[in-house]
């Protein structure tokens, strides 16, 4: 609300569930994560972007760098510690939120970013919305290098791939990235399909990397 309280309502019953307070100004948006439904992001015109655990109500996990209102919120499909945001500044910046770093700050756009998506099945790539009249696409090849190498240069790509599935939980205790969505449990099992190793690596590479010429490779 305008007030800078989350609130967060079971619409079948009467009251609020939690008043979430630490936002300074109006709070714009806010994004549940799916891989955590607990979990809770806001981002407000404070310039902030704060996760909230609604399991446990506590002080949020601040993440602080943009340095105008922050719009776009997601959450990684796959990795449940990382999370994406755009602001009035005209960045995007992603973050660990574990340890509030920013990752990459993304400063292709012109004007405020409102809004950005992704899709399970190809969750290293990202769409952004902007005032400067654009949408653009980007990936986080650099921030997820390892796991391509892993996977198509080292042994049987299926076997390696394998290894990069985690639970949430030891997701979110590994310093690697490792993948925790549905999306990543569907390919492995489309691997134990394919006839050969060379749709596996197709696979595997569209998923990870979406280069746009995979095709015509």
């Amino acid at each position: 609300c305008q007030d800078s309280v989350v609130r967060v309502f079971d619409r079948t019953q009467d009251g609020v569930l939690h008043s979430l307070h630490g936002h300074t100004a109006k709070v714009f948006n806010v994004s549940w994560s799916a891989l955590q439904p607990h979990m809770l992001m806001s981002g407000s015109d404070d310039t902030n972007v704060h996760i909230w655990d609604t399991a446990q109500p506590r002080e949020a996990v601040v993440l602080r760098g943009h340095t105008q209102n922050v719009r776009a919120l997601i959450w990684h499909s796959e990795i449940p510690w990382m999370v994406v945001t755009g602001s009035w500044d005209s960045t995007i910046r992603v973050w660990d939120y574990r340890d509030q770093r920013c990752l990459r700050v993304v400063a292709d756009h012109h004007a405020d970013v409102y809004g950005l998506g992704s899709h399970p099945e190809r969750p290293f790539l990202f769409a952004s919305s902007s005032r400067d009249n654009t949408i653009r696409q980007w990936r986080l090849d650099d921030i997820i290098a390892e796991l391509p190498v892993s996977t198509l240069v080292l042994g049987d790509p299926a076997e390696d791939f394998g290894r990069l599935l985690a639970s949430v939980s030891d997701s979110m205790a590994s310093k690697p990235a490792l993948l925790a969505g549905q999306a990543s449990r569907a390919i492995a099992a489309q691997l134990q399909r394919c006839p050969d190793a060379c749709s596996r690596v197709k696979l595997i590479s569209c998923f990870l990397g979406s280069p746009p010429d995979l095709a015509e490779v």
